[in-house]
Formats: structure tokens, C-alpha cells, sequence
């Protein structure tokens, strides 16, 4: 049985309630708890997600309860495990990501290099070096890889090397967004968790037990549809973002309704963005693929901010018809860009094309 926060749990013939940092997810926590209660553990583990979907939190979380000393205090995390797991400080949890760097001073791959990648030397020190060597103080050594969509293809090699030399006492535990971006040889010697965004319903039940002074926020994080609970919580410790997603929305809704020339021109100021941060101008397209989502499924709601306002106002305007288009057409457009294709020619189409 599990609630939002916790889950009760039997860990060889305790009863115990163990207390997730992790919101949702709730049969990839049952089924790791399960794994652990039965000692059944795998010695790989993928949980894979877009970004914001809470993969680092879930590793951390595993990690404290496997290696968790007094079980029957997990629900507060005071045991001095759990306590090291919290701040970090455990001996015996590494984190690996594109900033991590090996302990010699004179590496040429950390110090030269400009690429966003993570490097075999770093791959070397903290999980081959020292897999030969049993715990500190913990049953478990656990390495998290972060961000392993970044491996170098050495990397990839020094990893399978020792995912196939099983340890007992070593789990590694590697996040990626994109299972294509590693060797199918590494994805076949782990166990693999596909991570679901949260529910709009249990997003807002979060979001507003832990924001509640943040009432307004919610309501337009929550109107721009399919948001990950990383991306909501970003948005309210960071307003800028927050204010940058609305001015998105406003600026496509504006769109939609003007004349040819100012669509054009906004075609040609996202092409040139495009070639200068790509990311950027995906994310902005992605926004207006969840507009039109929403704007299928809207339903009016006491509830209202300043993009809620401009949202009701389109719903009334637009025919289920036309979203439905619409949508069509900006998927369309963002497999395009995907593909690399001309930038400039593949939003004026997108723009002169959609329609209230």
C-alpha cells in the first residue's frame, strides 16, 4: 500500500515504513522495495526519463534504502547511513556526471577538454579502481552515473568491462533521457525502469502542499500542460524561467492571430536563435505542442492567472478542429527540426500555417 510521500514495506519480517523523497513513481518504488526485502537486488540498474522526471532523486533514494542501518527509523532518515545518503557525505555513494573529474591534477582529458562528456579517466578512478574493494562501512557500494546519455564511447567500453565482472557488493545505477545514446551490450546486462511524469492531478497536490504561498505560480505552471515536477519546481525557485514560459505562450498565442508579416518576422528571429542555441527554441515549440494539448482537453476552472485568462480566451475562439490541426502541424514541424531541416523554411511554414 503506498501513499503520495511513504510506503510501508516488509524488510526480512519488519514491518517498517520507508519514506521517499521520490513523488510518484509508485511501481518502480514497490518494485525496488520488493527487490530489497527479498535481497534479490540487480547489480544494474537504468532508470530512464526525459529531463525533470526525478531520476536522481529515485537513485538516491534506492541508494539510502539499501544501505539504510535501522530501518525502522527510515520513515525520518536518522540513521547515520541515511543521515550521509541526505548530505551527501556517504563513503560509499558516488555520483558521476559531465562535471566530475579524476583526482589527477596533471589530466590532459579534464583539464583540455571543452566537451560535455563523461570521461574514462573519471569512469577508471571511481567505479573499476575501486570495485575490487569491499564497502567502508555499508553493504552496498552504490555508483550513480548521472547524465549518461554523455559517456565517450571509451567510457561506455570501461563500463561494460565491469558490469560483466558481476560484484556483490558494487550497484551501479545509470540515469540517461535516451536509451539509444548507450551501447545496447551495457543496456542488456541492467534492469530497466522507464520513469512516468506525474499526473497534472498529483503535480498540483504537490506543488501546492509544498508552495502554498505560491498559488498563482502553480496555476500557470499548471496551464502550460505536460510539465515534469523538475521542470515545476525549477520554475518556482527561478521566476525568470517561469516569466520566459509565459512570455512564450503569449508571444504564440499572439501569433496565431496577426498578420503574415509578423509571423514571418518571428519566423526568421527563431531560425536565427536556432542556429545559435537549438535547445532553446525546441523547448519554445514543445511549449506550443503542450498548448494545443491542453487546449483539447481545457476545462474552464475557478482558478485563474494570466496565461489561464489568455487560454480560456483561445479555447473560446478555436474549433476542436483547428487544434487538432494545429497540433498536427507543430509535431510535424518539430520532427523536421529534429531531422535538421532548413530552419527558416520549416517555422515560416509552421507560422503562415496555424490558424484560430
Amino acid at each position: 500500500m503506498t501513499t503520495f510521500f511513504q510506503q510501508v514495506i516488509y524488510d526480512f519480517g519488519r514491518l517498517i515504513i520507508f519514506f521517499w523523497n521520490t513523488k510518484g513513481q509508485d511501481y518502480i518504488k514497490e518494485s525496488l522495495s520488493s527487490m530489497h526485502s527479498t535481497d534479490q537486488l540487480p547489480c544494474a540498474i537504468i532508470f530512464q526519463s526525459a529531463r525533470g522526471f526525478g531520476k536522481k532523486t529515485l537513485a538516491i533514494d534506492f541508494a539510502r534504502m539499501i544501505n539504510c542501518e535501522e530501518p525502522e527509523k527510515s520513515i525520518n532518515h536518522s540513521c547515520d547511513s541515511c543521515v550521509r545518503v541526505e548530505s551527501m557525505t556517504h563513503p560509499d555513494l558516488v555520483i558521476i556526471d559531465t562535471t566530475s573529474k579524476c583526482s589527477d591534477t596533471s589530466c590532459r582529458s579534464c583539464k583540455s577538454s571543452k566537451s560535455i562528456s563523461i570521461k574514462n579517466c573519471v569512469i577508471s578512478e571511481l567505479i573499476i579502481s575501486k570495485a575490487k574493494y569491499k564497502p567502508f562501512m555499508s553493504k552496498k557500494r552504490v555508483v550513480i552515473i548521472d547524465e549518461a546519455d554523455n559517456l565517450t564511447n571509451i567510457s561506455e567500453e570501461s563500463l561494460l568491462k565491469t558490469l560483466e565482472e558481476e560484484n556483490d557488493h558494487l550497484i551501479v545505477i545509470i540515469l540517461l533521457k535516451d536509451l539509444s545514446k548507450i551501447q545496447e551490450t551495457i543496456i542488456s546486462r541492467c534492469q530497466t525502469w522507464k520513469l512516468e511524469k506525474l499526473t497534472k492531478k498529483d503535480l498540483k497536490l504537490y506543488l501546492e502542499e509544498m508552495y502554498p504561498e505560491n498559488k498563482k505560480q502553480v496555476t500557470d505552471i499548471l496551464s502550460f500542460g505536460e510539465t515534469s515536477i523538475g521542470e515545476a519546481i525549477e520554475m518556482i525557485n527561478h521566476p525568470i524561467i517561469l516569466e520566459s514560459k509565459k512570455g512564450a505562450v503569449k508571444k504564440i498565442i499572439n501569433m496565431l492571430d496577426t498578420t503574415m508579416f509578423e509571423k514571418l518576422k518571428y519566423s526568421k528571429e527563431l531560425s536565427i536563435l536556432f542556429r545559435k542555441d537549438r535547445e532553446l527554441v525546441m523547448q519554445e515549440i514543445n511549449l506550443w505542442k503542450n498548448l494545443f494539448r491542453e487546449l483539447l482537453v481545457y476545462e474552464p476552472s475557478r482558478e485563474s492567472s494570466e496565461i489561464t485568462v489568455l487560454i480560456e480566451d483561445l479555447y473560446k475562439k478555436m474549433s476542436k478542429l483547428k487544434v487538432q490541426s494545429n497540433l498536427k502541424k507543430v509535431i510535424k514541424i518539430e520532427n523536421s527540426l529534429a531531422r535538421n531541416a532548413n530552419p527558416l523554411l520549416a517555422l515560416d511554414n509552421l507560422l503562415v500555417s496555424l490558424e484560430v
